[in-house]
């Protein structure tokens, strides 16, 4: 009996413009980014993942979801192997000069003389020590880390804690069935609020709620005209409120005159 295969991604089916969209949703094992491929009438599971692969992913159609990796993570794979093999490298070179110089140095007359018994070491000059130091590998420094309230360079995949704080945001801000951010944010203001590269905020906005379907600039012009409408609607309370109570002034000073007009009659 033939076994169907498993698939190395899952499926949903959303309510488009012209009917149901079916979607294929593929997750990357080591960042969880998500990539979304429409399925067409006509889409085959290794069609899909071929898509995937031009676009730099390590994927296929039926192979186990844990072996997944998106472009970014692969870049990430490749620059650390490449960062290895140069630290290697120094490494050996670094070695290779230290051991030249601690054999020009034990060649010297000096160390010679004291391997003899012939010269005290006392009587060393200070600048043997000092070639010692200069000729001795140094130690790689580890770089400084990002200062408080500057945002990290988008180049790199963000940390978990990042993408938590990220995708918390856009619970609250994007609205996933529409496809449009509320109460005017976007993804530069959460960018901006949390202190991380716009290019993460759309990168998980993307892979797990979607494109943006509305014009930012339609969204932004919807929240001020809101916001304006809010304020007409509060000076206009203000003005009704004004307008009653100088009809009451006048009122009263009518009243004030009629009475002392006919006290003058009656006079």
């Amino acid at each position: 009996m033939h076994r169907e295969r498993p698939l190395a991604y899952d499926q949903r089916v959303l309510p488009g413009v012209n009917g149901l969209v079916k979607q294929a949703i593929f997750t990357c094992a080591d960042c969880e980014r998500r990539a979304i491929l429409t399925i067409g009438t006509a889409s085959h599971p290794d069609a899909l993942a071929n898509r995937l692969k031009k676009q730099g992913w390590h994927v296929a159609a039926h192979m186990p979801r844990r072996g997944i990796r998106c472009d970014d993570c692969l870049r990430g794979r490749k620059d650390a192997a490449e960062a290895n093999g140069i630290a290697s490298d120094l490494r050996k070179i670094i070695a290779a000069k230290a051991a030249r110089a601690t054999l020009a140095m034990m060649s010297s007359p000096a160390c010679l003389e004291i391997a003899a018994g012939t010269l005290p070491l006392s009587n060393l000059e200070p600048t043997m020590s000092t070639s010692l130091a200069m000729t001795a590998p140094t130690r790689s420094r580890t770089p400084a880390p990002v200062p408080a309230g500057e945002q990290p360079s988008g180049n790199f995949p963000p940390p978990s804690d990042a993408r938590v704080a990220i995708r918390t945001a856009l619970d609250k801000h994007f609205d996933d069935k529409v496809g449009v951010y509320l109460d005017g944010m976007s993804d530069e203001k959460i960018a901006s609020e949390l202190a991380f590269p716009r290019k993460w905020v759309s990168d998980i906005r993307d892979a797990a709620y979607g494109p943006i379907r509305e014009n930012p600039e339609v969204t932004v012009l919807k929240a001020e005209i809101e916001a304006l409408r809010k304020e007409v609607a509060s000076q206009a309370d203000l003005w009704r409120g004004w307008h009653s109570s100088i009809d009451d002034k006048f009122t009263a000073l009518a009243n004030k005159i009629e009475a002392l007009t006919r006290s003058l009659r009656g006079a």
